[in-house]
C-alpha cells in the first residue's frame, strides 16, 4: 500500500488527496509512493563498555570483573552471530587451572577473526593476552604461598600484608590492561555496524554481586 510523501500516512493508490494531511497526492503515488514508508527505528545494541567503567569495576571488584566481562562479551558474540556457544560454561571454565588458558585463547581468537573478517582494524594479540593471564595466575599463586595464605599458616606481619596487597594490586592492573585493550577493539567493531544504534551496556546483577564480593575481599 502506498504512503503519502508529505506525512507518510497510508493511502490507497486510487486516492487523489491524503487522508492524513489533506495535501494533493502526486500522480505517481501508485508506484513510487509505495516504496517510501516511514523510516523504521534502528535496533539498539547495548554492547558498548567504556574504559572508565572497566577501570572502576575492575578496581572495586578486586579483579573479579574479568569473569563478568568474559561472560557478557561471549553472550554478545552469541547474540550477534547466532553461533551456538554457552556463556555460563565458558566463564566457569576459566577457573579451571590450565584449561582456562585454552578458553581465553579461544575467546580472543574468535573476536580477532570477527574484526579481521569484517575489515575493522584489530590490535588484539592473542599471545600477549595469554601471557598476561598466565602472569595473573602466577601472582595469585604467589599470594597463596605467603604466610597466612592457603599453603602457609604462618603469622601475618605488616610486611607480609604489604606484599600481598602489592600482588593483588599488580593483578588488578594487569586485568584492567587486558580488558581495556580488548574492549577498545570490540567497541570499534560495534560502532562499525550499519543500521543499528550502539549504546552503553546496562548495569547487570552480576556486576553488582562481583562488586560487593570485591569490596569484601579488599
Amino acid at each position: 500500500m502506498p504512503f503519502c510523501p508529505y506525512c507518510s500516512h497510508q493511502v490507497e493508490s486510487t486516492h487523489i488527496f491524503c487522508g492524513g494531511c489533506g495535501k494533493a497526492l502526486p500522480a505517481e503515488s501508485s508506484s513510487s509512493l509505495e516504496e517510501s514508508p516511514a523510516e523504521q527505528p534502528r535496533p539498539i545494541l547495548p554492547y558498548r563498555i567504556s574504559p572508565t567503567r572497566i577501570l572502576v569495576m575492575t578496581a572495586v571488584s578486586a579483579g573479579f570483573y574479568l569473569l563478568y566481562w568474559f561472560y557478557i562479551t561471549w553472550q554478545q558474540y552469541r547474540n550477534h552471530t547466532g553461533n551456538k556457544v554457552f556463556p555460563t560454561w565458558h566463564t566457569l571454565s576459566l577457573t579451571i587451572p590450565g584449561y582456562g588458558l585454552f578458553r581465553t585463547h579461544a575467546h580472543m581468537r574468535v573476536f580477532k577473526e570477527l574484526l579481521i573478517d569484517t575489515g575493522v582494524p584489530c590490535t588484539i594479540s592473542v599471545g600477549w593476552v595469554i601471557a598476561l593471564v598466565l602472569l595473573i595466575n602466577l601472582l595469585g599463586v604467589a599470594s597463596l604461598f605467603l604466610p597466612g595464605g592457603l599453603f602457609n599458616d604462618g603469622l601475618i606481619s605488616f610486611w607480609v600484608a604489604f606484599v600481598r596487597a602489592l600482588l593483588n594490586i599488580a593483578s588488578v592492573v594487569v586485568i584492567f590492561g587486558i580488558l581495556q585493550h580488548v574492549q577498545q577493539n570490540l567497541n570499534r567493531y560495534w560502532a562499525s555496524l550499519e543500521n543499528v544504534t550502539v549504546v552503553d551496556l546496562n548495569i547487570g546483577a552480576g556486576e553488582i554481586i562481583l562488586g560487593v564480593i570485591g569490596v569484601l575481599t579488599w
